[in-house]
């Protein structure tokens, strides 16, 4: 059977709009041009940056999780063994996405298992890559980050990857 820890109130979000870095469609550009600009500011114009994108139900988000962002950008940016003719990126950027409630309720409730609510999952998400500059939660849909960094970094080669 699942174990899953009650948390204290006070850890639990319980706002509308959720903690840290994340992303939403109307202020997309906004969190975008916060956290992104200690990472992409100082490369040269036409540089490859890799956006690494996943959604999931992640209930809860596991180091599993996590841990795929974390290989992907190793072989991107060419720290393992990847194939040869493989492009190399100057940065690799992750963002992951929430399945919705109801979808997530369905699918615990076939497995007989709770679900955890999408606002805390969010904030689960948002703690587990808080030490990750380089991974965020998306609010939005996947597709759409890359379209972003993109349009807020125009001088940069983005390309989009999905887990």
């Amino acid at each position: 059977q699942a174990f899953w820890p009650k948390f204290p109130k006070q850890l639990l979000c319980t706002s509308s709009f959720c903690c840290c870095r994340r992303l939403d469609m109307q202020g997309e550009a906004k969190a975008l041009a916060e956290f992104l600009p200690s990472l992409l500011a100082d490369l040269p114009d036409g540089s490859h940056i890799a956006v690494v994108t996943m959604t999931g139900s992640c209930c809860p988000v596991t180091l599993a999780h996590v841990q795929c962002f974390m290989e992907a950008r190793r072989l991107l940016l060419a720290e393992a063994a990847r194939p040869r003719r493989m492009e190399v990126f100057q940065e690799v950027l992750a963002f992951l996405s929430l399945n919705g409630d109801a979808h997530v309720s369905s699918k615990m409730r076939q497995k007989n298992e709770p679900y955890i609510q999408y606002k805390d999952r969010a904030m689960l998400v948002e703690l587990a890559c808080s030490d990750l500059p380089w991974m965020s939660f998306n609010a939005g849909r996947e597709n759409a980050v890359a379209v972003a960094v993109q349009r807020a970094w125009p001088k940069l080669h983005v390309v989009r990857f999905s887990l």
